[in-house]
């Protein structure tokens, strides 16, 4: 009994002492001319979910949604009127930030179609420290399965012995 009670109090302080991992989505501004020219924006990227968020690019369109990959470089945004913008980035997207230059084009309706031709760079804006602490799963876990048992086992009363 002594044993179990040890080993579910350890598995309890393991649980509370894990570390946090870091989360940094990473935001990039994108510097063109807009209107009939190169993009200009900003997006969000977050490398541990592979995920783009705060999508606010104008160039013929305005897009407000984007997908793609990190390990293919690739970032494919819908825009209001429907129309598509596909940007091939010089390195995959990561955490690290830093400038990364694209190329691709942009085709809808106000293109007629056609694929315009978009090219320029996006920088990252990362502040030191900014990330959220965010708990593992498998320390999450742990501190669950820990305090389970501790709740969970069953208790002997002390009778008072009378030697």
């Amino acid at each position: 009994m002594v044993r179990q009670t040890l080993a579910a109090f350890l598995i309890t302080a393991v649980g509370l002492l894990a570390t946090q991992a870091q989360a940094m989505p990473v935001s990039y501004s994108i510097d063109g001319s807009g209107f009939y020219g190169n993009p200009v924006g900003s997006f969000t990227y977050d490398a541990s979910t592979n995920r783009f968020s705060n999508v606010d690019i104008w160039s013929l369109d305005h897009f407000t949604s984007a997908t793609g990959n990190a390990t293919d470089r690739l970032m494919r945004a819908t825009g209001a009127l429907g129309s598509v913008l596909r940007l091939v980035f010089d390195s995959p997207l990561s955490d690290a930030g830093g400038v990364l230059t694209f190329s691709g084009y942009e085709q809808g309706v106000l293109t007629l179609g056609l694929r315009l031709r978009r090219e320029g760079a996006a920088s990252s804006n990362i502040v030191s420290g900014s990330g959220t602490g965010v708990y593992e799963p498998g320390a999450t876990l742990l501190f669950i399965l820990g305090l389970a048992l501790v709740l969970l086992m069953p208790r002997r009363s002390l009778a008072a012995s009378g030697h």
